[in-house]
């Protein structure tokens, strides 16, 4: 019989608690090494909530091979610690991106929704939309000339291999003009920014 993935944690005794910990816990670090290990970390939302909060760290370690993992000794532990332990277990499950089967499916979704917005994109592959939007450089585009213009700008480049060269390369803090120039000129685009319309 399988372990259920979520456990309300005010009506569960102790021993349940600590068995669901054990299960779902193990579970769940097998999860997360896995997202270490192919380089997902920074796709997964479920990780990144996971890292961030502030509460989680009296429960997070590292393994042997120096990846991130949740501590599952409960020895010693309260009834409430249970409880604290096992409800970041219930959160950090209940994200979708938390696996990368899960990641595939959420940009799946995403990549669709993108396409059907800006058909400039039709012809990219998910991998390709993914690699173009895992880069450092794609925040500092959508900050430069603004999110819809840099999904069109992307559409018109010759390869997608290129706009990831140019996203990699290209810093931030120029001109919008300059910055369409030199994407154009690096990536064999002709693209010619407009200002959004007002919705």
């Amino acid at each position: 019989m399988l372990q259920k993935r979520y456990i309300d944690v005010h009506s569960a005794t102790v021993k349940e608690l600590r068995a669901y910990i054990a299960n779902e816990g193990k579970r769940l670090n097998q999860q997360l090494v896995e997202l270490q290990k192919r380089h997902k970390t920074e796709s997964s939302f479920g990780y990144k909530a996971l890292v961030d909060a502030s509460k989680n760290r009296e429960f997070l370690g590292v393994s042997k091979s120096g990846k991130l993992k949740i501590n599952l000794n409960t020895r010693g532990l309260e009834r409430g610690e249970l409880q604290r332990l096992a409800g970041l277990i219930n959160r950090t499950t209940s994200y979708q991106t938390i696996t990368v089967t899960g990641i595939k499916a959420y940009y799946k979704q995403v990549f669709a929704s993108l396409r059907e917005k800006y058909p400039e994109l039709k012809d990219m592959t998910d991998d390709q939309l993914a690699d173009i939007l895992e880069t450092e450089g794609w925040e500092s585009a959508k900050g430069t000339v603004g999110s819809g213009q840099a999904f069109r700008m992307v559409g018109t480049a010759d390869s997608a291999d290129k706009v990831v060269s140019f996203l990699e390369s290209s810093g931030a803090g120029k001109s919008i003009s300059s910055y369409v120039k030199d994407f154009n000129s690096y990536t064999g685009a002709n693209y010619v920014w407009e200002p959004e319309p007002e919705e």
